[in-house]
Order: C-alpha cells, then sequence, then structure tokens
C-alpha cells in the first residue's frame, strides 16, 4: 500500500515541511533549467493553493561533509525568489545548538516561504539522530516528501524526521510528484508484459547490488557500461547478457550492440538504468545510441528509464518522447523496482 498523498491532506494554516530535491550542478554560478526545479516548483504552488502558514523547505546538495560554500543552497534561494515567490527567505546554517533561535527567527519573521540551508552540513543529516529529527520537527505541523530521488537513503530528513511527526500524530505524506513516481514503477512491479527486458549500465560498481533482484523480475538482464569490469569473468546466468568492452573501456562491441538491440526490440517493457559507454565523448556514442534506437523504434513495450546519466542520453539523441516514464531517482527506481518499497516510504506508513 502507498502512503498517503498530499492532495487528500489539509494544510490550512499549518506550517509545512516540505522535503525537496534541490540536488542541483551549477554552471558559472547559474542556475540550469532542471527538472527537479520544476518538481519543487510545480509542488510549491499546489501547497500553496491549499493556503498553508507557512512552507519550510528542506534540501540537500551534494555530498558535503561539512560546511562548503560551494555547495550552499543559496543560489537556488535567490532562483526561488526569482522564479517562485519575492516572499522567500533563506536561513543559513546554524549548529545544532542555535536551532531554538532558529525556530523563533522562522516564527517571527514576516515572511512566507523558507528554504534552510543545504541539510547536509549538518552530520545528524546523514548520520541520523532522534534529537536533530526532534529538532527539525519542531519547526512544522505537516511533513511533505518530494524527493523520490532521495527516498533510497536512511538521512534524517527522510527517515527519522517523518517518523518522529507521526509519533505526535503530525501528517506525513508524499508529494504529487512522488505518488506519479510510484503510480509509474507500480506498472513494472504488479501489472508488466512479458518480456521485461532491463538495462544495467552506467559506472557506479553499487548498481550490482540490485543485479539479483532485477533478475527476478526480468526476462533478461544486459549487463554494460563500466560494470562488466566489476564481474566475475566466468559469470553466467540464462537470463543475464554481460556485454563485451572495446579495448578502451569506452563503449560496448558491436557484437554486443548487436544483441542488445534484438533484446529491445522484441520486449514488452523495457527497463534503461544508465548508458552502455561514455556517451558524451563523440567517439563514444555508437553504443548508447544504436540500443536507445532499437528501444524508442519498439512501440508496443511500455518504455521505463531512470537516473541523471540516462535522462541525459535520451535528451542528447532526442529520444525523451519516445518513453513513458522518465525517473528523476536512479538508485531509488532500481530499489523501489527490485524491493517495492524505498526507507522513505516506510517511514510515512
Amino acid at each position: 500500500m502507498n502512503p498517503p498523498t498530499l492532495d487528500t491532506t489539509v494544510v490550512t494554516d499549518k506550517t509545512v515541511l516540505l522535503r525537496a530535491d534541490l540536488d542541483i550542478d551549477t554552471f558559472d554560478h547559474k542556475i540550469p533549467n532542471s527538472k527537479r526545479l520544476q518538481i519543487t516548483l510545480n509542488t510549491l504552488s499546489l501547497l500553496d493553493q491549499k493556503k498553508p502558514r507557512k512552507i519550510i523547505i528542506l534540501s540537500h546538495r551534494g555530498r558535503p561533509t561539512k560546511q562548503d560554500r560551494s555547495l550552499s543552497l543559496e543560489p537556488i534561494a535567490k532562483y526561488l525568489v526569482s522564479n517562485f515567490s519575492p516572499d522567500l527567505e533563506f536561513v543559513d546554517y546554524q549548529p545544532l545548538a542555535n536551532f531554538v533561535s532558529l525556530r523563533n527567527q522562522i516564527l517571527s519573521s514576516s515572511h512566507k516561504y523558507f528554504l534552510l540551508e543545504n541539510l547536509r552540513f549538518w552530520q545528524e543529516e546523514t548520520n541520523p539522530t532522534q534529537g536533530f529529527a526532534q529538532e527539525l520537527g519542531s519547526l512544522g505541523e505537516v511533513y511533505v516528501n518530494e524527493s523520490f530521488a532521495t527516498s533510497h537513503r536512511d538521512v534524517t530528513s527522510i527517515v527519522a524526521l517523518p517518523k518522529e511527526m507521526k509519533n505526535q500524530n503530525l501528517p506525513t505524506v508524499i508529494g504529487p510528484h512522488f505518488a506519479e513516481e510510484l503510480n509509474n514503477l507500480d506498472k513494472i512491479v504488479s501489472q508488466s508484459k512479458k518480456p521485461l527486458v532491463t538495462i544495467l549500465s552506467g559506472l557506479k560498481k553499487d548498481k550490482l547490488d540490485y543485479l539479483d533482484g532485477l533478475i527476478n523480475i526480468s526476462d533478461q538482464v544486459l549487463v554494460s557500461g563500466r560494470l562488466p569490469e566489476f564481474m566475475d569473468e566466468d559469470y553466467e546466468h540464462p537470463r543475464v547478457t554481460v556485454a563485451k568492452l572495446n579495448p578502451d573501456k569506452e563503449d560496448i562491441t558491436i557484437h554486443s550492440i548487436e544483441k542488445f538491440e534484438e533484446a529491445v526490440s522484441l520486449a514488452k517493457t523495457i527497463i534503461v538504468s544508465g548508458p552502455m559507454g561514455h556517451f558524451e565523448d563523440p567517439g563514444h556514442t555508437l553504443g548508447t545510441e544504436r540500443v536507445l534506437i532499437a528501444a524508442a523504434n519498439n512501440q508496443q513495450a511500455f518504455k521505463l528509464a531512470g537516473g541523471g546519466d540516462t535522462e541525459e542520453a535520451l535528451k542528447k539523441f532526442h529520444f525523451t518522447d519516445k518513453f513513458d516514464w522518465i525517473s528523476v531517482g536512479g538508485g531509488a527506481m532500481l530499489e523501489y523496482l527490485t524491493k517495492h518499497t524505498l526507507p522513505g516510504i516506510e517511514a510515512l506508513k
């Protein structure tokens, strides 16, 4: 059973904690057009229509282990002031001991909207403590999780915070985009058409942690990118095809491309998690482009893709509109498909 959603929750005259996904890179100090930003803007607009007293946005950026001004959320705050509301205040980092003054600052402010500094500047975000969850929880009366891409992480703002608020009988729900993610992934989990072909690819070795789970839901798993380098040379499974790599390891071989093309062209459901090779380099686009062409041309299949690199590849080769759903979360997508839940979902139940 999926968690409760924002559309059924009353927030009138209440202070809402919105856990957003603002993990966005800047280029030359400019904020790029970002799907994650658009999701946040849409959810803020929806919340605003429900007439809350205040909205406090919580998020992280990057993986800092201490304060790092290059990963501050202040540039995002300026973007939100320009593109959402000038009535938004950025709340800078304060030591945990000063949370009482932070709370008083927000409550006494004439502003309606607030963005707290990067939560990962507090080590208690990634090393959860009940105390930090209580301090954050004291700021609001309703919790909304609109950060699907982070919800496979056991961090305070995703797990301990909503649990703390639930213990106080306060509403804890998912946002509209999070709900849409689950609706589309559930099409794979509970009602996918066969054969189901999954492409598991990319650079991160920890993606292989999902291989067994993907085998359980797939008729065929195609492994590529750099992942074959992390597998035993004699690995064999009747439902797994491991690509051969070119000598420079930057793309898969022609023979592997052809095998992948055949598999996806016959599929009724296709999951793409990662590009085949270093597609950003003009000399190594072949594997990614040809396999995506085969997927795009398969009009009978339900096509799902997820992860930042996958989305960039789809944009580069102009196949975004050929896929039924593109998830904002690569790891979270794989976790939900293989385990049918996420830590961030369990915290709301």
